[in-house]
């Protein structure tokens, strides 16, 4: 198939999408659906390929593998290899391992596999894998490895392989829609629930080849368009629930084959639009080259810059753009194969092959250094899968109950003690800190009883619970009110003397009505409450922070988030102020944290995992600090609380 016009104009578009996008999500809040677009894009080439092949007796699943690997494999391999060598000199022990795992992946196709298994795309952490965007390329390649298979035998089915190919779509696409509630992050990394948006071009690929089109070029020009400013339209818009991320992406691959059909229409007819125009086609046959340079350029400026303005991801996008087109030149269109016959053909298989081989090498030498523990000159070690397994080992001496559709209130007093005060901790993924701090009283018995990523809200504003169902996905495991529910399952408790509220406010959907809700809902309960500001948040993680030689003299005020920072202040003054005559304890835990200084060690343990969360070391120098003395004396029915040291 030769090149269509339109479509590389098509492109163009999504490759644009996807680098503002990854620029700054502001600009650009779904500008990811330029991916799901070059699925449908795939489909539909790939697909009318080996039509035309076939038909012509021409097709050989040999040389269509061989031409694949050698327009895939050079650039991926080169930026594999390059991604691998650059980030030695700028990252730090503990982002290097995650990257070496990543190349490895990278260079055998299945890094959407690994990135399933660890991390989601849009959280915080994925700000810092150079190779998490090839999670696509991934599902591409393993489209491209079974799929030929899949066409040959439904095109030896004759009239039946259009209908057997609808079938198909129409099942991966239900299949999408069913698991987005269960597991968002395998719809959207896996190739199984990928397939039906390579299917829509697929579908429109055969029904170009299958049906005469008697639409005038007038008109299928408006398509092609309309197709693209579609794409642009979609890519303005917000999608934040599971289900409609989904419909977002297939309605994408969707509108990118529509606009593929309507373009290889036109081009039979020796027709184009104005989305083929030259600077647009420029682009288009870029746009694979792009599209792998652009992710490790912008990664290498966010990990330079904490918070770049406008005109420093300007630059990022421009820089990005200009790496893809030196990569393009170098090395993605010399060994592009030019038909059978190209005089170079061999000698561009074996460098292909070759380029494999040696970023699989890379990527392995690279996965050994940071298992054995070799560092760099000057790098001490903090080994942030020592602290996590040691946060999980402290973790093991609290009774923490998850929060599901199923949770009981028999569940939680199942950990109650009958000799003890038992003191409850409620909340997101910082109720594990906050119980951990408590552990440091020994007269009270710790439950936590949390739901990780879903801030507890004890309110009635149907527009922020609407907000957490569509923008959180964990609190969409229960069904209507999540925190009312667990509310009446708190008041039901036998045996419960204290409960402390602690979670996410960060957040600027929690306005100061929404936190005076939360302390209202402690008000006059029969047992002991108390609620917990907020903890530090820092423009990056610690851990990175240590790994880059950046914190002076103990001091971590100089890395405080001052875009959120103000909100923190307000906030927890807002707790106070609301506490002090509702009779309901706050715990600031801000100002126990960062007071004259904001230490990033207690001792030489560190004492924060990421930007916010606490290590079992700063839970415990929380819980030296003295700011749940209040709390726990009341606990106790007014005993002193010992607090160990």
């Amino acid at each position: 198939m030769h090149l269509i016009a339109d479509i590389q104009g098509l492109r163009a578009i999504c490759i644009f999408a996807v680098l503002i996008f990854h620029t700054s999500q502001r600009w650009l809040p779904s500008g990811y659906l330029g991916v799901d677009a070059f699925f449908g894009i795939s489909g539909f080439v790939i697909t009318g390929l080996i039509i035309d092949q076939h038909r012509s007796g021409r097709f050989s699943l040999r040389q269509f593998y061989i031409a694949r690997a050698a327009r895939l494999l050079p650039s991926l391999m080169v930026t594999v290899a390059l991604t691998v060598v650059g980030f030695f000199f700028l990252y730090g022990f503990n982002d290097f391992r995650p990257l070496s795992r990543s190349a490895l992946a990278a260079a055998t196709s299945t890094s959407n596999i690994l990135f399933w298994l660890e991390a989601g795309y849009f959280d915080e952490i994925s700000k810092y894998k150079p190779l998490l965007h090839t999670w696509s390329l991934g599902v591409e390649e393993q489209f491209y490895l079974i799929w030929p298979l899949c066409l040959i035998f439904i095109l030896k089915l004759g009239r039946s392989a259009f209908g057997i190919t609808a079938l198909f779509t129409l099942l991966g696409l239900t299949a999408a829609i069913i698991t987005s509630a269960a597991d968002a992050d395998a719809v959207f990394f896996l190739t199984p629930f990928r397939l039906h948006q390579f299917g829509f071009g697929a579908i429109f690929a055969m029904l170009g080849r299958s049906r005469q089109v008697f639409l005038g070029d007038g008109l299928l020009k408006l398509v092609i368009i309309g197709a693209g400013l579609l794409l642009c339209a979609m890519s303005l818009a917000s999608f934040q629930s599971a289900l409609s991320q989904v419909a977002a992406q297939s309605a994408a691959s969707l509108t990118a084959a529509v606009g593929c059909w309507a373009a290889g229409v036109i081009h039979a007819r020796g027709s184009r639009s104005l989305i083929g125009g030259r600077l647009a086609v420029f682009f288009g046959d870029r746009s694979y080259a792009i599209y792998l340079a652009h992710w490790p350029v912008i990664i290498a400026f966010m990990t330079l810059i904490d918070e770049p303005t406008k005109f420093e991801r300007l630059c990022m996008l421009v820089l990005s753009v200009a790496a893809g087109l030196v990569l393009s030149a170098a090395v993605e269109r010399p060994f592009r194969l030019n038909g059978k016959q190209d005089p170079a053909r061999n000698q561009k298989v074996a460098i292909s092959l070759g380029s494999a081989l040696a970023a699989v090498a890379v990527a392995g030498v690279a996965l050994l250094v940071p298992q054995s523990g070799w560092l760099k000159p000057g790098e001490t070690a903090v080994d942030a899968q020592a602290i996590a397994s040691e946060l999980t080992a402290a973790l093991q001496t609290v009774c923490r109950v998850p929060i599901t559709a199923q949770t009981r209130a028999s569940d939680v007093e199942a950990c109650f003690s009958s000799t003890k005060k038992n003191v409850l901790v409620i909340g997101d993924s910082k109720a594990a800190a906050i119980a951990l701090a408590l552990k440091r009283y020994p007269e009270i018995h710790v439950t936590e009883l949390s739901l990780s990523g879903c801030p507890p809200y004890f309110g009635a504003d149907e527009n922020l619970l609407s907000w957490q169902f569509d923008n959180l996905q964990p609190c969409r495991i229960l069904s209507g009110r999540p925190w009312a529910q667990v509310g009446e399952l708190i008041l039901n408790l036998r045996g419960l003397r204290g409960v402390v509220l602690a979670g996410n406010t960060n957040a600027q959907e929690f306005s100061a009505r929404h936190l005076v809700e939360n302390v209202a809902w402690l008000q006059g309960r029969s047992f002991v409450s108390a609620i917990v500001d907020n903890t530090p948040l820092w423009v990056t993680s610690v851990i990175r922070l240590h790994d880059a030689h950046r914190i002076v003299a103990n001091d971590l005020r100089s890395f405080m988030d001052l875009h959120h920072y103000p909100y923190q202040r307000d906030r927890a003054s807002v707790i106070q102020q609301e506490s002090a005559w509702r009779g309901v304890h706050t715990v600031g835990a801000l100002d126990a944290l960062c007071g004259a200084s904001c230490p990033a060690y207690t001792g030489n343990r560190i004492m924060y995992f990421d930007k916010v969360h606490l290590t079992a070391a700063g839970a415990s120098a929380l819980g030296r600090s003295g700011a749940f003395d209040r709390f726990v004396n009341n606990v106790l029915g007014g005993q002193p609380a010992y607090t160990m040291k």
